[in-house]
């Protein structure tokens, strides 16, 4: 069985990593496009955007687990706790 508590810290861990990481890219982005750096505008715009979709996966898959939704048991054969009939 995974330990769901410890899950849950490291996602959660990661995920608070992940916003900072954005609010820094989106501040180098800010510089760049006052410096008019457009290369770099657009290589700090896909780093934000790519950043901003794995922290909100990481909010569902937290809030799934925190519903019980996502079974944490080794014995579960289902992602999402029978819902979906994928078993």
């Amino acid at each position: 069985m995974i330990d769901e508590k410890l899950l849950l810290y490291f996602i959660k861990t990661r995920s608070r990593e992940f916003e900072e990481q954005s609010f820094t890219i989106h501040k180098e982005c800010t510089g760049s496009l006052r410096d008019m750096e457009y290369d770099d505008v657009i290589i700090h715009s896909i780093n934000l955007h790519t950043l901003m979709h794995v922290t909100r996966i990481l909010n569902e898959l937290i809030e799934m687990i925190e519903d019980g939704k996502f079974n944490t048991s080794e014995n579960s054969v289902s992602c999402c706790g029978g819902e979906c009939e994928k078993q």
